[in-house]
C-alpha cells in the first residue's frame, strides 16, 4: 500500500510539473509567421480621443547558429492601420501601392520588407541585434503608434523557457533596465496539458527615455501594467500565442509643453 502512495504521488507531481528543455529548440531554415493584431483607445488630452486597429505580419527565419545563439531575422512583410482622431479617419494598408504616399505610410512604409537579425540567446531567448541592424537601425525599431512591438521585442516574445522543475501555481520574475526604463515581469505557470503549457504574468514598465518626436527631442515618462497570457510548447521553448492587456500613463514634455496621455489595448500574437 506505501509503495502504490508513493506511486501515485510521484506520477501526480509528474503531470503538475513543467519538464522544461534548458534551451530554445530551432533549426536552420526554420520559419516562424508572426500575426499581431492590436486594438487601442487613446486619451490624448484636451478631451481629444484616439482610437487605432493595427494588424502586422511578421516572418521569422532561422539563418544559422553558434554554439550560444540563433541567428534570426525578422521581417515585417504586412501591415494594416485604421486610425481616428478628432474627427478624421486615416487607414494605410501595406498592399494598396496608393497608400504608400499616404501620411502613415510616409511614416512607417519603410518598415515593411526591412530585414533586421538578431542573435537570440538559446537558454535565455533574449535577443541581440547584430552589429549590421545596430548600425543601420538601432537594436529597438520603435512600435508603431503605440501598437504592436518593436522589432527585437517581437523576436523576444517568440520564445519562453519556464525554469527548471517549476510547478503549477509557482512563479519567477525577470527584469531588464535600458535607456532609463526599467522593465518587471513576474511570471506564473498556470497549467500543462500535454507539451503545452499556460503562463500568465504581470508585467509594469516605468522610467523616462529621450525620443525623438519631428526631428525634435522629447521625454517621454511612462508608466504601464499588462496582463499578460502565454501557450507555449514546453519542449521546445515555442510560443504560440501571446494575449497583452496593457494599461498605459505616459507623460510627454515636448517642445516647452507637458502632454499626459493614456491608453488602454488589447494585442493578441500568434506563432506559426
Amino acid at each position: 500500500m506505501k509503495q502504490i502512495l508513493i506511486a501515485i504521488c510521484i506520477l501526480t507531481a509528474g503531470t503538475s510539473m513543467a519538464q522544461t528543455p534548458k534551451a530554445i529548440t530551432l533549426k536552420k531554415g526554420q520559419e516562424i509567421t508572426v500575426s499581431s493584431a492590436a486594438e487601442s483607445n487613446t486619451d490624448i488630452g484636451m478631451g481629444m480621443t484616439m482610437t487605432n486597429n493595427t494588424t502586422v505580419q511578421n516572418k521569422l527565419v532561422v539563418i544559422g547558429e553558434d554554439a550560444s545563439n540563433f541567428i534570426v531575422t525578422n521581417t515585417t512583410t504586412k501591415m494594416k492601420m485604421d486610425m481616428e482622431a478628432m474627427g478624421q479617419s486615416q487607414h494605410f494598408d501595406s498592399e494598396k501601392p496608393e497608400d504608400k504616399d499616404s501620411e502613415i505610410g510616409k511614416s512607417v512604409g519603410a518598415q515593411i520588407n526591412s530585414v533586421d537579425t538578431f542573435l537570440v540567446d538559446k537558454k535565455t531567448g533574449l535577443a541581440t541585434a547584430t552589429k549590421k541592424t545596430e548600425d543601420e537601425k538601432g537594436s529597438n525599431k520603435a512600435s508603431i503608434m503605440g501598437q504592436g512591438n518593436s522589432s527585437k521585442q517581437s523576436t523576444e516574445d517568440a520564445f519562453i523557457i519556464i525554469p527548471a522543475n517549476k510547478k503549477i501555481g509557482e512563479s519567477w520574475e525577470s527584469s531588464a533596465s535600458i535607456k532609463g526604463i526599467t522593465t518587471k515581469k513576474v511570471y506564473t505557470l498556470k497549467s500543462i496539458d500535454k507539451n503545452t503549457a499556460t503562463i500568465t504574468a504581470k508585467e509594469t514598465v516605468d522610467g523616462t527615455s529621450e525620443q525623438e518626436i519631428q526631428g525634435m527631442s522629447a521625454n517621454v515618462t511612462t508608466n504601464s501594467k499588462s496582463d499578460v497570457e502565454i501557450v507555449a510548447d514546453i519542449n521546445t521553448g515555442l510560443v504560440s500565442k501571446r494575449t497583452v492587456v496593457a494599461d498605459v500613463n505616459a507623460t510627454i514634455d515636448f517642445n516647452g509643453q507637458s502632454n499626459p496621455i493614456s491608453s488602454k489595448s488589447t494585442t493578441t500574437v500568434t506563432y506559426k
